[in-house]
């Protein structure tokens, strides 16, 4: 009989949304499926049915594909973490009504105790946990940052970050200097502003109405999603346009706004593709009258979504990995990694190209059809390593390295890392 000791770090709070589970912390009925999933496949060389019959095999199986080792968690000490104000992705749209319904956990470390029965499962578990733990986080919203841990000791000795010993070269990630105070608000403000850029992109601009006009004011705080200018590149177009013109959900324009061009040949629903919820969305639509308040009305219009293939949920295939560390100069980095739901992605290449979604008005059931792949999709409409390759690449500016990078900004379009720190784009190199 074998024990091992893990010693992991934590990078980011656990969060959860069900207020009895204040002070709960990473489970083991979380990791070991995980985990052993995870060391199946890397059996397999890739193949996770490969590896339970090679695990079979050599006697390593129990129950349902389980390998053969019990696991308990200890988490370290407890360090609070405040949500006082909006935080960023979590409370921004939930009201304060919602603020014990949500809860953080977060330990200086949590140690994992493994028990082996078979003595070669515990040199499998030693030489994997730390590649395991670099690509997964754990809890609610783990896929934006959340959760995210990485091996600190194994047996009692020290575990270093090396990245480019559990990443492959060329792994694509954001870094930029931290300060210890409100470190999770800029680091997940950061984020939210990332993902914001690439895929929905930002509109923080202000209309106001003057003798019955409608003016934009703020116009630099709009920023078209990435995504859009990928998908014109190559001559595509996503859904937006076609679905706003097809419920009638344009609104009133401001004076000034641009009627911009899209292609009409090839829509698809490519938002989707970087994950979405398929059950419903709500839309606020501009009427351009002044209310009661002093502000424009909205037309608050909700929106069914349906699909013709039993699509429940469409997972980010894009994971977000936060680990706080120290460069050889000494300074405090936090370097965010991009990495890629490989499941995901296989499970979007399987679905059927035919496969539509049906937008209808609850109010007038008016409703559009739309394709979620374009037409001739070979196996996935997004290539996701191309696209966050061109991301990043569009922030460089020529000839000054110095000034390329992102300067994410708020709702109130205030620098959120101040105006001396830039977001830098870089990647995993051998």
């Amino acid at each position: 009989m074998k024990e091992l000791n893990v010693v992991l770090k934590q990078h980011t709070p656990l969060l959860h949304f069900q207020y009895m589970q204040q002070g709960a912390t990473l489970r083991a009925s979380d990791v070991k499926p995980r985990l052993d999933r995870f060391l199946l496949e890397w059996l397999g060389e890739g193949d996770y049915d490969q590896g339970c019959q090679e695990a079979k095999v050599q006697g390593w199986i129990i129950g349902e594909n389980a390998l053969n080792y019990k696991l308990r968690v200890k988490p370290g000490k407890e360090e609070p973490v405040s949500l006082d104000g909006p935080f960023p992705m979590v409370l921004s749209n939930m009201g304060r009504e919602n603020r014990e319904a949500v809860g953080f956990s977060m330990h200086d470390t949590v140690e994992l105790s493994f028990l082996f029965l078979i003595d070669e499962l515990e040199s499998v578990v030693r030489d994997n946990a730390a590649r395991f733990f670099a690509r997964n986080n754990f809890g609610q919203r783990s896929s934006k940052g959340f959760g995210s841990f990485t091996v600190a000791a194994i047996n009692g000795e020290e575990v270093k970050w090396k990245h480019g010993e559990v990443y492959e070269d060329g792994t694509r990630f954001m870094r930029y200097s931290y300060r210890p105070e409100d470190e999770f608000k800029e680091l997940f403000g950061v984020i939210d502003y990332y993902w914001k850029c690439l895929k929905s992109g930002i509109n923080y601009t202000r209309r106001r109405i003057e003798n019955g006009q409608v003016r934009r004011e703020w116009t630099d705080r709009y920023k078209k999603a990435f995504l859009w200018t990928y998908l014109e590149g190559k001559e595509q177009t996503w859904e937006k346009r076609q679905v706003k013109l097809g419920l009638g959900l344009e609104g009133k324009p401001a004076i000034g706004d641009s009627d911009r061009q899209e292609h009409t040949t090839n829509p698809f629903f490519a938002r989707a593709h970087l994950g979405c919820p398929v059950n419903g969305v709500t839309y606020r639509v501009a009427t351009g009258k002044m209310g009661n308040n002093g502000r424009e009305q909205m037309d608050t219009i909700d929106v069914s979504i349906t699909n013709s293939g039993g699509i429940k949920r469409i997972p980010a295939p894009i994971t977000f990995k936060p680990v706080y560390h120290s460069l050889s100069t000494g300074e405090q980095v936090v370097s965010v990694y991009v990495l890629y739901n490989q499941p995901v992605i296989k499970a979007l290449q399987e679905l059927r190209r035919d496969i539509n979604f049906t937008f209808e008005r609850k109010d007038n059931g008016r409703n559009v059809r739309v394709n979620l792949f374009p037409e001739n999709a070979s196996e996935v409409a997004l290539d996701y390593e191309e696209l966050i390759t061109e991301f990043h690449n569009s922030y460089r500016v020529p000839g000054n390295m110095q000034k390329s990078g992102m300067k994410p900004k708020d709702f109130k379009w205030n620098d959120i890392l101040g105006k001396d720190r830039l977001v830098k784009f870089q990647y995993v190199k051998k």
